[in-house]
């Protein structure tokens, strides 16, 4: 009921409005989804949008992206295009209908990628839906069993922090030993203001040129993950190299690795061969395969080690990378919390180039559904 209710909500509210402010903005009655009539407005501006061979306009949401960060200018423009179709593509039509199985519970299906990672999407009887890619405002339909609350232990900050090992950097790991949020660091030094006083889109910005750069994401798709000006980008990229001059070395050491063997090994021993071309993007791929494969290898060892252990009043709901979501009673909380602790925690310590590493888990509060109110 409550998934109909918001799905009627965007339909007859939401959605209206943004195309009615979307029809203010371009002077006509424009379809959000309609690559022809889009790619012909922004003709109009002076945007140069890319064609197919067939000479269709090639305007999908990453291409749009990538344009927003091309032509500053218009980017209130682009933001309304995206947010249009979004309630429509995603919100209507990805989270909203997706089929319920018979006992009214959302379930999906899990398979594995090359870094280990988890991907998650419908069952193969078309039921349920990813359920690693949730928006929090949808997170509230989702509850637990009568009489339970949800818990959602979280690796904190487990992909950078693996990261500041593997490059030896003596600035990011005394961060982290320091208790402090790595990207409120990031985002003080390269906005250089009190770190506590970051607005929303400079935390959010500092988070992504840290993941954006260590994984050596080129210079447009990062200006489009941050939504910046390719030469604002540009500025705040290179003051976060300044800050960790040993990511290069980081970079050049895995391509040196990977051109003369091939192969990649975690801490935990998982490898990966690398076929094909050495180019750029294999490369890319090289530099996230330790880390990514390194988190996800620490939360499945973990609730592995939790589900050996747990009574069958625990159940174990849902796994988004870095974290995992848990049904339990009121009654168990306190009880299975140091359980948690020890098994995602404690009994995870690595030793990565050296030097020995234990990523903190923010175990977090009870919640009442899966948004956490």
């Amino acid at each position: 009921d409550e998934m109909q209710d918001w799905a009627k909500f965007i339909e007859e509210e939401e959605l209206p409005i943004a195309l009615s402010i979307l029809h203010r903005m371009t002077k006509q009655e424009i379809n959000p989804n309609s690559s022809k009539q889009i790619g012909e407005y922004l003709t109009t501006l002076g945007v140069n949008v890319p064609r197919t061979a067939l000479g269709n306009f090639t305007v999908d949401e990453d291409k749009l992206n990538e344009l927003r960060a091309r032509h500053p200018e218009h980017r209130q423009l682009f933001d309304q295009i995206i947010c249009t179709r979004v309630l429509k593509a995603k919100d209507l039509g990805t989270y909203l209908t997706a089929t319920l199985s018979a006992d009214n519970r959302m379930r999906t299906s899990y398979s594995t990628t090359v870094t280990g990672r988890l991907n998650s999407k419908a069952n193969h009887k078309k039921e349920g839906t990813n359920l690693q890619n949730q928006p929090k405002k949808f997170r509230k339909i989702y509850l637990p069993d009568e009489g339970d609350v949800f818990l959602e232990p979280d690796l904190s900050a487990a992909e950078a922090r693996v990261m500041a090992w593997l490059m030896k950097s003596a600035t990011l790991k005394a961060i982290f030993n320091s208790g402090k949020k790595i990207h409120e660091v990031m985002g003080g030094e390269i906005y250089n203001k009190d770190p506590k006083k970051l607005s929303g889109d400079e935390y959010l910005v500092a988070k992504k040129t840290v993941h954006g750069s260590n994984y050596a994401l080129g210079l447009y798709k990062y200006a489009t993950l941050i939504g910046k000006p390719v030469s604002e980008a540009r500025v705040i990229r290179n003051k976060y190299m300044q800050i960790v001059p040993e990511l290069q070395l980081y970079h050049h050491r895995i391509q040196d690795i990977i051109t003369n063997t091939r192969r990649l090994t975690t801490p935990y021993g998982r490898s990966r061969v690398f076929t094909g071309r050495l180019d750029d993007e294999t490369f890319r791929s090289g530099y996230a395969q330790i880390p990514q494969s390194t988190v996800v290898d620490t939360i499945n060892i973990g609730i592995l080690g939790l589900w050996l252990i747990k009574p069958p009043e625990i159940k174990f709901r849902t796994q988004t990378h870095d974290s995992v979501l848990i049904s339990l009673p009121v009654s168990l909380v306190e009880w299975f919390k140091p359980y948690v602790k020890a098994h995602l925690e404690t009994l995870r310590e690595l030793e990565i180039e050296g030097d020995l590493l234990v990523i903190p888990v923010d175990i977090g509060e009870v919640k009442e559904n899966w948004y956490g109110k």
